[in-house]
């Protein structure tokens, strides 16, 4: 279409928005779905469409997630826009997801999600939270997508890169043994992935320790998995004990090795000025 205007404009006002003739009712599920995810991700900017009579074109169900959640909605006028456009668009839309944002940053050019989506195919058959969580800085070890990797501000160096595609790949032989452990599996996997980045733990000890486990009790959180596999982990050493607890609680080698990637991607913003 040529007849779209180039500026977004952004309203509370709800109640200018109007159905258009022809579309379909709001689904609850679907509206429900779209509020889940802007609580979980945060809410991704992606404006809907009207026509010059404020008919709604495309992103109805956007619209009533965001009058339900109170947030402000950004629109574009498409002049002119008839049902036969509203079925179009509606028929070729799907709802986003963190890995549509993460593919169109990087489909504009930003370097820090082409980064981020490299280490995503380098790594295939593990989960995306962990991944973004390696790629955060702070490095983050849980549940949910961090706030820099969901708002379009990630830093992510080359070599904070190098760090996370070593820690990912060192983990990927612990998939099998997590999937045969009776444990709550999201948390020991963090757990995992965390005790790997501690500088002085033996991965092979690791290994050799839990695949002879066939179950691991917890409360359910990843400190907790944390703790329990440490203790695993220390269990009959009389020298090369490693406080994995302490390591938890100051992540203080996590903190040096931030720092270090913060000064490097300041170095590269002094030099591209």
């Amino acid at each position: 279409m040529n007849n779209v205007t180039g500026k977004i404009y952004v309203s509370t006002n709800y109640d200018s928005f109007r159905k258009m003739t022809g579309n379909r009712d709001v689904s609850e599920r679907h509206k429900n779905e779209i509020i889940r995810n802007i609580k979980k991700f945060g809410y991704i900017s992606n404006p809907i469409a009207v026509n010059e009579r404020m008919e709604v074109v495309d992103g109805q169900h956007r619209l009533a997630a965001l009058k339900d959640l109170g947030l402000p909605v950004e629109y574009f006028i498409i002049r002119g826009a008839t049902a036969v456009e509203c079925a179009g668009l509606n028929v070729a839309s799907k709802n986003w997801n963190t890995k549509n944002f993460i593919k169109s940053m990087a489909d504009q050019g930003d370097s820090n999600y082409k980064l981020l989506q490299c280490l995503m195919n380098a790594h295939l058959n593990l989960r995306g939270c962990d991944l973004y969580g390696l790629a955060s800085t702070p490095v983050h070890f849980g549940f949910g997508t961090p706030q820099s990797i969901s708002d379009g501000s990630l830093r992510f160096s080359i070599s904070h890169y190098e760090w996370a595609d070593n820690i990912a790949s060192m983990f990927e032989p612990f998939l099998n043994v997590v999937k045969n452990i009776n444990a709550e599996k999201r948390t020991l996997s963090s757990a995992i992935m965390f005790i790997l980045t501690v500088p002085e733990i033996n991965s092979d000890r690791l290994y050799k320790i839990l695949s002879r486990r066939k179950s691991v009790m917890t409360n359910g959180t990843v400190k907790s998995s944390v703790e329990e596999v440490g203790s695993l982990y220390n269990n009959m050493l009389r020298v090369g004990r490693i406080d994995i607890n302490g390591a938890w609680e100051s992540r203080e080698h996590l903190r040096v090795l931030e720092d270090k990637w913060n000064a490097e991607i300041a170095a590269q913003r002094a030099i591209a000025q």
